[in-house]
């Protein structure tokens, strides 16, 4: 800004004496009181009866048993209709039927119209004034009533069970009440829409059928289903010929109210309606429709009616799949579309919306053709409104029925503003108080680097600030400017526009070695890639990056020294390494897709919301009080379980989300899995916009296709990525997730070649060239990547880090009683995670296409695959030092545990070591096989790193070795505990896919700790060399590999000696279990005889009979977690919950319920808009994720059709009505 006399000022605030001036408290408190009013979050409650707000259009309910129906319909009943609160308040135990949106209704809770036994809770008593309870009152006198307040629905007055219904129903528009002869907003059959019977084959599939039998269709006898589409009917339930794609049309008019308003017949074929649909019986002996006498159309339909009627009923058909042989439907108007083909200027009706009248005496309605005269439906396009006559005649009709002058708002619940009960409407916690949650709210790793770059400026800044305290002097934007340089040792000045300390990250780009020299580093630079990002809680994370840099070759080696010499993995002091705890504990971790809809375009795209998504989770006021659902602002609430906490991944589209604290063991414990991971998705969706939501998807099956698949949008390539596919903004925007993508490129000198092989359908192209790839891109040096043959034939490409890391998993983190308990499991568990893989498998797809693999371990693999050529064996080595065969992100390569049956023949014969840190870690005390275990880790370079840690090495702490650690991403992850602290030793389990459901999510992490509860109870041995185990992976990628494929397994897992499982004595499962205290004896004999090739059904269930090299039949991972649950004497309803989970496994491993990869392929290749050529559109994508949506919150089961395949044997699922919440 500039004063009176032209100077710059406010380059320099004013010292102690200025008014402007203020204490850091004053600040801090009008910055608290400016955000507490900007900032409302007002949470939905179902506190409040809708009965005072009089007649609304809103979801109602009605309760049978307050209400029971009568037996016959003609006897007299009082039908009763309560809101959505009141349902649950006041009806919650009864049985309800769901009636959906109704137009102007009061509800019905609390009057003469329900029994006095159920008063309405939620309201006033008027004589008292009291809350509740309120009944007898008087019912208001506008409300309507039909059969489907007895539980009866459509024309054919049907009781609606959604255990056997099949198919979906449809809710007209009302335009009369049944007591006017309409319907009054009943849902229909689409069968008895067309005058069919009521159980119509509707998939199946005929020779066409001759005149006369049109002439019976609604009077003969129903034929007999076709046993051969049986199986059809269940899986793809189609629409009967002659009925409109549901995608074509918005809503419908049933032929009742139509008769009861003739008027809009003449609409028909019109601009915004489709074709008549008519009522079977209603034609003439020729078959064509009954038309006016004055319709001129009369001669025309008879002339037309051999070219039209088929292909018209095609056209209906054709997205439900139902062929040419179908019956032919009633022949349409020839004139249907004369209003399209008229000037729409002169002809066309006024495109207003709104409702005012508007004279115009060129009457659009009055040029519209006669109506037939028989019974007809109207479907009605999503703008039909538009396309109403509203003149002053017209507008008569139309001013009647408001539903077809504007959309109609549905009633919501209100918004409390209540503090005392948990959902206060302003918010609070300054930007200070979500700057300390957001730095929490990252992984362990993420969250020691953020504090380690806190704790030093704090002590830096606090030395700074002292003299001015102690002086009284304020602090100016010269002295913070001048401290920043000296701080930094640079000259570079910050800018007046950014003296606010949020200086952008200085970092430095690692430099690949290509020569026999290490090149020297380039000049320190600020960062730019977060540049875009606004966001507090973005802003907050990219200046805790402030001091982060990336270690080159030439300085590592200090880094490497350090994390040899860490305590707790090298000395025996005290804090031993050996520390107990109490119990075993687990904590499953599910990491969702965020996406967004476009439901008027069909079309879904990932949503990068994450920061505000997390931002809101931060403030949530009812949530605070309740403990906090992030790292910084959670605490153990002392009524009720922890929150969840959430955290931000890779990708700006995930989310990740942990307990609020980890789980015992005890049976109890287990059970409250799924309950927690459903309240997680719930939270999570809770803060999210209404169009979004969290799906637990594998990857997103467009991601890096070349439409518009992000939301906010931002072009392909960066200085970070350089993808083709993948804009830079698409990663986290803290530092350290750019520059990890940024230098595993520069590290190999290209970018990342993933290639999956494509699925080859019918029509896919032989051969297969991705026609996503720009060959003729110019734009960066690794450009030149596919003119060099990155991009391989008959194979899907990618070429960025977010295309693995953008991927969801479902880990599992167990903390061992001690060191020797987390060795034991780190081991026993690693030859297992190849058949967990291949039972999770949930990716068929990538940008956009099938893909003939169904997981996604190798693409994370080759995703951050940081190799140099000579690493990769592609040039002999000069200046690296090994060849690797692994990425950093693949399968186990060692075993750790000091277990007398560990065989030197079990271990890698490749693996590869830095014998000096091994030595190093040997002279500090550690056993040869831990040394060699953090030996190898210690053969990949740190990808970033904080360059102050290169100047001072803390030998009190772990950060460097907790870099490398968590940078090497093998199936398993052998975890010491961090110093000062009460973590003991843990392994995470993480080869899993995350699966659609929650069910299935925690069936798995259920099970997985049962056999965890196994291996230690029974001493079992499921080692095989290591690798036997790296092919396994390998194996667990082919298509259907459950079903499919066999896997090198142990024989005989149970010890010599029978060990025994020692219990508190109740059954709980809490205490670890105790084996006999004697040394198994070391395995001899060849290593081959001890396993074989076995199927996942006989690994999971057991062999019927014993391998050909086995005397005996391997009992199965079931039958021995059943086993262990024998032992516990566990209670018979824990038992069967518990049962549950492990027909999931058993089922799924022997085929009965399918995978997810599997039901993924059949939904795309099953669906109308797939042309067999192997490409996912965004049309398949929309519904498939519609359809993953619902199969979340239905789990598939009887009832529901979406997803049956995963969860049911038989096939007598059925569908929802359309519009109905997928679990009412």
């Amino acid at each position: 800004m500039e004063n009176r006399d032209g100077e710059q000022t406010g380059h320099r605030l004013a010292r102690a004496d200025s008014h402007d001036s203020q204490t850091a408290s004053e600040f801090i408190n009008s910055q608290l009181q400016l955000e507490a009013d900007a900032r409302e979050a007002l949470p939905y409650a179902f506190d409040h009866c809708t009965q005072p707000l009089g007649p609304l259009r809103q979801n109602l309910f009605s309760c049978l048993t307050c209400n029971p129906p009568p037996k016959s319909a003609s006897d007299s009943y009082t039908p009763a209709g309560v809101c959505y609160s009141c349902s649950i308040a006041c009806h919650g135990e009864h049985e309800l039927v769901e009636l959906f949106n109704r137009r102007n209704f009061t509800c019905d809770c609390g009057t003469a119209r329900l029994p006095a036994t159920s008063p309405c809770t939620l309201r006033l008593d008027p004589t008292t004034g009291i809350k509740g309870p309120v009944h007898c009152q008087p019912a208001a006198e506008g409300n309507t009533y039909n059969k489907n307040f007895r539980n009866r629905f459509c024309g054919c007055g049907e009781l609606y069970d959604a255990h056997t219904e099949k198919g979906t129903m449809f809710q007209c528009l009302g335009l009369a009440g049944e007591n006017e002869g309409g319907c009054g907003e009943d849902w229909w059959h689409p069968e008895c829409i067309l005058g069919l019977w009521r159980n119509y084959p509707k998939a199946k599939k005929t020779e066409p059928l001759p005149e006369s039998t049109h002439e019976s269709l609604g009077n003969g006898p129903e034929p007999t289903p076709d046993p051969q589409n049986e199986e059809a009917d269940h899986r793809d339930e189609e629409l009967p010929p002659g009925f409109p794609a549901e995608d074509d049309f918005e809503t419908f008019i049933c032929y009742k109210c139509i008769e009861a308003n003739p008027w809009v017949k003449r609409y028909a074929s019109s601009t915004g309606v489709l074709p008549p649909v008519f009522k079977r019986g209603e034609e003439t002996s020729d078959g064509l429709p009954k038309m006016g006498d004055n319709d001129p159309a009369n001669g025309a339909a008879a002339a037309a009616h051999d070219a039209t009627a088929d292909d018209a009923t095609e056209g209906h058909a054709k997205n439900k799949g139902v062929g040419e042989d179908s019956i032919t439907t009633p022949p349409v108007n020839p004139l249907k579309r004369r209003a399209e083909e008229d000037d729409e200027e002169s002809h066309g009706p006024p495109q207003s919306k709104k409702s005012k009248i508007e004279v115009n005496h060129n009457c659009y309605y009055e040029r519209l053709p006669q109506p037939a005269l028989q019974k007809l439906s109207l479907f009605l396009k999503e703008d039909f409104r538009d396309h109403f006559c509203r003149c002053a005649n017209c507008y008569l009709n139309l001013r009647k029925h408001p539903q077809l002058l504007e959309e109609e708002e549905s009633y919501e619940p209100p918004l409390s503003e209540e503090e005392e009960n948990g959902r206060g409407s302003v918010g609070t916690g300054s930007l200070l108080d979500r700057g300390e949650a957001a730095l929490n709210n990252v992984d362990r790793v993420r969250a020691i680097e953020g504090v380690m770059v806190y704790n030093h400026l704090k002590d830096k800044v606090k030395s700074f600030l002292q003299p001015f305290a102690e002086s009284g002097q304020a602090v100016g934007a010269e002295d913070i400017k001048a401290y920043f340089e000296k701080l930094r040792g640079d000259e570079e000045a910050i800018s007046h526009e950014e003296c606010s300390m949020s200086a952008e990250p200085a970092i430095e780009l690692l430099e690949p070695r290509l020569s026999g020299q290490t090149r020297k580093r380039p000049p320190t630079k600020f960062a730019s890639g977060a540049s875009r990002f606004q966001h507090p809680y973005a802003e907050f994370i990219r200046t805790s990056g402030l001091m982060i840099e990336v270690a080159t070759s030439s300085n590592m080696a200090p880094c490497k020294g350090q994390g040899a010499r860490c305590p707790p993995l090298g000395r025996r002091g005290p804090k031993s390494p050996h520390r107990p705890t109490i119990n075993l504990l687990t904590e499953p971790q599910i990491e969702y897709l965020v996406v967004a809809y476009d439901h008027q375009h069909e079309k879904v795209k990932l949503s990068l919301r994450q920061a505000d998504i997390l931002d809101a989770l931060s403030k949530d006021v009812a949530l605070q009080k309740q403990g906090g659902c992030v790292p910084g602002l959670q605490k153990i609430a002392r009524d009720g379980e922890p929150l969840p906490t959430f955290h931000p991944e890779f990708g700006r589209f995930m989310l990740e989300a942990t307990p609020g604290k980890p789980w015992g063991i005890c049976f109890k414990d287990l059970l409250d899995v799924e309950p927690n991971m459903k309240w997680r998705r719930t939270i999570a969706k809770e803060h999210m916009e209404p169009d979004e939501y969290p799906i637990t998807l594998t990857t997103f099956p467009r991601l890096g296709t070349r439409d518009e698949f992000i939301t906010p949008y931002y072009p392909p390539s960066g200085d970070r990525l350089r993808s083709q596919f993948l804009p830079d903004e698409i990663a986290n925007p803290h530092i350290r997730f750019p520059t990890l993508a940024a230098n595993i490129r520069a590290r190999r000198g290209r970018k990342v070649e993933i290639n999956v092989p494509i699925f080859k359908d019918e029509n896919t192209a032989v051969p297969f060239k991705d026609p996503t790839v720009d060959y003729d891109l110019h734009k960066w040096p690794e450009d030149e990547d596919v003119r060099n043959g990155a991009a391989k034939e008959d194979h899907i490409y990618m070429d960025a880090m977010a295309f693995g890391m953008g991927s969801c998993c479902l880990q599992i983190t167990f903390q061992a009683k001690n060191i020797t308990e987390g060795r034991k499991l780190y081991d026993q568990l690693s030859p297992l995670g190849p058949i967990l893989l291949a039972l999770t498998a949930a990716t068929p797809i990538y940008k956009g296409f099938l893909a003939d693999t169904d997981v996604r371990w190798n693409q994370i693999s080759r995703a951050v695959d940081d190799r140099t050529p000579e690493e990769l064996g592609e040039k002999p080595l000069h200046t690296d030092r090994w060849r690797l065969p692994k990425s950093r992100y693949a399968s186990n390569s060692t075993y750790i545990s000091q277990d007398p049956r560990l065989r030197n023949e079990y271990m890698d014969p490749e693996l590869v070591v830095d014998e000096d840190i091994k030595q190093r870690l040997m002279d500090e005390g550690m056993d040869d096989l831990l040394a060699t275990h953090f030996a190898h880790l210690f053969i990949r370079d740190p990808i970033v790193i904080f360059g102050e840690d290169l100047k001072e090495l803390d030998l009190s702490k772990t950060d460097h070795f907790e870099n490398l650690q968590s940078t090497n991403w093998q199936h398993m992850r052998f975890k010491p505990p961090p110093p000062d602290n009460s973590i003991g030793w843990r392994v995470e389990f993480r080869p899993m896919e995350i699966q659609i459901t929650d069910f299935e999510n925690a069936a798995f992490s259920v099970f997985i700790v049962l056999v965890t509860r196994a291996i230690l109870s029974f001493d079992l041995n499921f080692y095989i060399p290591i690798p036997r185990t790296t092919e396994n992976m390998e194996t667990a990628h082919a298509r259907d590999a459950v079903l499919n494929e066999k896997f090198y397994f142990r024989n005989d897992p149970l010890p010599p000696r029978a060990a025994k499982a020692t219990t508190n004595g109740h059954g709980s499962g809490a205490t670890t279990p105790a084996t006999v205290p004697s040394r198994p004896p070391t395995p001899t004999g060849p290593v081959e005889d001890e396993y074989s090739v076995m199927s996942i059904d006989e690994i999971i269930n057991g062999q019927s009979k014993p391998s050909t090299n086995s005397s005996s039949a391997f009992p199965g991972l079931i039958p021995l977690v059943e086993s262990y649950l024998n032992s516990m004497n566990v209670d018979v309803q824990t038992r069967c919950d518990l049962a549950r989970y492990l027909d999931l496994i058993r089922k799924r491993a022997n085929g009965t319920y399918w995978t997810a990869a599997r039901w993924i392929r059949h939904f795309v290749r099953g669906h109308g808009e797939y042309k067999g050529d192997s490409v996912v559109s965004e049309r398949v994508t929309y519904d498939l994720c519609k359809a993953v949506e619902e199969m979340t919150r239905c789990e598939g089961r009887s009832g529901e059709r979406v997803g049956w395949e995963m969860f049911m044997e038989n096939k007598g699922m059925t569908r929802k009505r359309k519009g109905e919440s997928a679990c009412g």
